[in-house]
């Protein structure tokens, strides 16, 4: 598959760990468009990785979250000149270091 050509939709799944301000700081400071979903207690961050967990797989086993951060966001590839019909897929990185390589220059920005 071709690269995308720009990076949308992008959800900062974090809580009060060092690594969750990590990304947000790297983020912010990239001017990242971004919405941030803190989650503080074990109760309500296994809430909110349970679902995370029916999104997502590879080679036909689900991926099991286990821990924050997760950076949830879409790879556009395609969109039609008129602007209404878009190819894009669903994607997630665990940190900064896991993410594309031109996601910062392909991302919408503030």
């Amino acid at each position: 598959m071709a690269a995308p050509i720009k990076y949308t939709d992008i959800y900062l799944y974090s809580t009060t760990n060092i690594k969750s301000t990590e990304v947000r700081m790297h983020l912010d400071a990239s001017f990242i468009k971004y919405i941030n979903l803190q989650y503080v207690g074990e109760d309500y961050i296994r809430n909110a990785l349970e679902p995370l967990s029916t999104w997502f797989r590879r080679n036909n086993e689900p991926i099991i979250f286990t821990e924050l951060p997760i950076i949830i966001f879409d790879k556009v590839y395609w969109i039609s000149d008129d602007g209404e019909e878009v190819f894009k897929k669903r994607d997630f990185a665990f940190g900064i270091d896991d993410l594309p390589v031109d996601f910062i220059s392909k991302s919408d920005k503030l």
